[in-house]
């Protein structure tokens, strides 16, 4: 290209991109910025372009541009087929398609919708096909991107979302959470309302976390819920030691005598006096006591309006707080109350050389691994700390060994592979020293009994003169325990009880002490107060229940719920050696206080 730029050069680039094409005797060079003048010979059609526009197309004329476009937009109808089919694949019927050009409007039917659509040729190769599929499409990728938005939300709180298409903000999808269980809510419920799943509440005390975080935020300081030895017991719903602050989130339970946590008077005039006293040793013990009345409707929209209770309660306290706006976090939220029982179970747990899954929530269920990489995944932590962090799996195969051992020392064999669901209470196949094929429970092993064949043989024994003479002076002579005599004479129970009987026998044993000898009963057991955690009776034994007066309690009632420690027949339950134990973890786990 020349450097300088005149007519005769824009005349000969002209010529050079489109042949003889135009006329160029009015054509006259100016500058870049200028129009110039063409004649399309073809057309016979005057026109004006800047040198740059008219180089820079295909075609400068409008009528040759035109003729272009429908050149490449006309079609035969197998053509155009084609075009369609590529685009949209075999979704459309052309049996009734009647193509005439690209301008004419052409019916093709949807084969999905069974619906016949009117358009121009070019419309539906420009992607705009069947209406209702275009809006199912639409649909479609909304519903995939929003998935993916609830995916990642629930991800964070370790549950997923099992649903695979999402209508709308309302329509309930399906759930998971981190314990297993399935359960429906919409998103706007997931994402509006501030609860998680129904079955596990990982969070039953959200207006209380709630109050945590925004004094947390406020306060740029930690607020973890503890039991210090100045409150005598009693749980401070959060605590900054450093700076000597607490909090207590004062529910509707707190001020309302007919509310549901209140059966009775009693109970409200109890909770009342509890509160009273909280307050009056916080004022003892110089601790800045932040209360907190129950948020009202707990929305994600209503948010800014606690922020801003929570600053006029401090404001009153003359407590100085940031001003920065308040973020809420809903994973922490939906972990729930912070406390301590994490970090007793990982100490626990990693004592015994195993690990333990990150803190998700004080009332969740956290999955933790024993040293054999045996799994435990359905435990709290309280009952994860109550256990020792036992491993199942472990003590299965524990016990398993134990019967084959027992077994094995008496000369028999053990057929069953592995320890059954419910342990010695199941039945299992063995074989006894002298090849009799049994089935017993594996407590009736565990107790010393064995083979029954075996004794039915022992029994058709006899014994001789001389030793016959001698276990009739043993049975009169009371100078042995009932025990001693068939150990002596070799004989068992069945054989020396049949000789009594033969011989008219009255025996004569050695009185037994019972004072000396080892009771079967565990030791006292211990009704506790619901309220105060206070001793209310104590029982000789769990069997004594059944004698108390108001006829109402069973051994059978008490003996896993206190296991558990959970209430039965409405109170909590201890051995007399436990209860420091028991009323320590019930002060701290509980929550009939709150």
């Amino acid at each position: 290209m020349s450097d300088k730029r005149n007519t005769k050069w824009i005349i000969e680039q002209s010529t050079l991109l489109f042949g003889d094409s135009f006329d160029y005797s009015a054509t006259q060079y100016t500058n870049a910025k200028t129009k110039i003048k063409f004649l399309c010979k073809k057309h016979d059609y005057s026109f004006e372009q800047t040198s740059n526009n008219h180089l820079n197309s295909k075609h400068p004329c409008k009528f040759c541009l035109q003729e272009a476009r429908r050149a490449e937009l006309s079609d035969s109808i197998h053509t155009f087929k084609n075009k369609i089919q590529a685009i949209y694949g075999n979704q459309f019927d052309f049996d009734n398609a009647n193509y005439v050009n690209q301008r004419t409007p052409i019916s093709l039917k949807c084969l999905k919708h069974n619906k016949v659509i009117t358009k121009e040729p070019q419309v539906f190769l420009r992607g705009h096909g069947c209406d209702l599929c275009a809006k199912e499409e639409s649909s479609a990728n909304l519903s995939r991107q929003t998935l993916n938005e609830i995916n990642h939300f629930v991800g964070k709180l370790n549950g997923k979302c099992l649903s695979k298409s999402y209508f709308n903000n309302e329509a309930k999808l399906d759930f998971e959470c981190n314990s297993g269980h399935k359960f429906q809510k919409s998103w706007s419920a997931v994402k509006n309302s501030l609860r998680w799943c129904p079955k596990c509440s990982p969070n039953k005390l959200i207006g209380e976390t709630l109050a945590r975080l925004i004094l947390e935020h406020l306060l740029q300081l930690k607020f973890p819920s503890v039991y210090i030895k100045e409150m005598e017991g009693l749980q401070l719903d959060g605590y900054n030691l450093k700076n000597r602050i607490a909090f207590e989130y004062q529910g509707y339970q707190h001020y309302t005598e007919n509310s549901h946590f209140h059966s009775d008077e009693r109970r409200y005039n109890s909770q009342i006096e509890r509160d009273r006293y909280k307050k009056q040793l916080c004022k003892k013990n110089k601790i800045t006591l932040i209360e907190i009345f129950e948020f009202k409707t707990i929305r994600a929209g209503r948010i800014h309006l606690f922020v801003d209770q929570v600053k006029r309660t401090l404001h009153k306290l003359n407590l100085i707080y940031n001003n920065e706006p308040f973020q809420l976090d809903l994973v922490e939220l939906y972990r729930g109350k912070k406390s301590e029982l994490y970090e007793q179970a990982k100490k626990i747990v990693e004592k015994r050389n195993g690990s333990i899954q990150g803190f998700i929530g004080a009332e969740s269920k956290h999955t933790y691994t024993c040293s054999k990489g045996h799994k435990t995944t359905n435990r709290v932590l309280s009952v994860t700390i109550k256990t020792n962090a036992s491993c199942a799996t472990c003590e299965a195969l524990s016990k398993y060994q134990s019967l084959k051992e027992i077994i094995e020392s008496r000369g028999g064999k053990l057929i069953d592979k592995k320890l059954k669901p419910k342990g010695f209470s199941e039945t299992y196949k063995w074989i006894c020293n002298n090849g009799h094929k049994r089935e017993s429970k594996g407590q009736y092993l565990f107790n010393g009994y064995w083979c029954v064949e075996c004794q039915k043989e022992s029994q058709k024994k006899q014994l001789n003169s001389k030793e016959l003479a001698e276990f009739k002076k043993d049975i009169i002579s009371g100078k042995f325990y009932q025990k001693d005599i068939p150990e002596k004479c070799g004989i068992g129970d069945g054989v020396y009880r049949r000789l009594i009987a033969e011989l008219g026998l009255k025996p004569k044993y050695i009185p037994q002490d019972r004072k000396a000898q080892k009771k079967r009963s565990k030791g006292k057991l211990l009704q506790i107060d619901p309220e105060n955690f206070e001793v209310i009776k104590d029982f000789e034994s769990l069997e004594a229940v059944k004698l108390d007066e108001s006829g109402l309690y069973k051994p059978e009632g008490i003996r896993q719920q206190m296991k558990k420690y959970k209430k039965a027949y409405g109170y909590y339950w201890s051995r007399e050696e436990n209860l420091e134990e028991t009323i320590k973890f019930l002060k701290t786990n509980t929550t009939n206080s709150k």
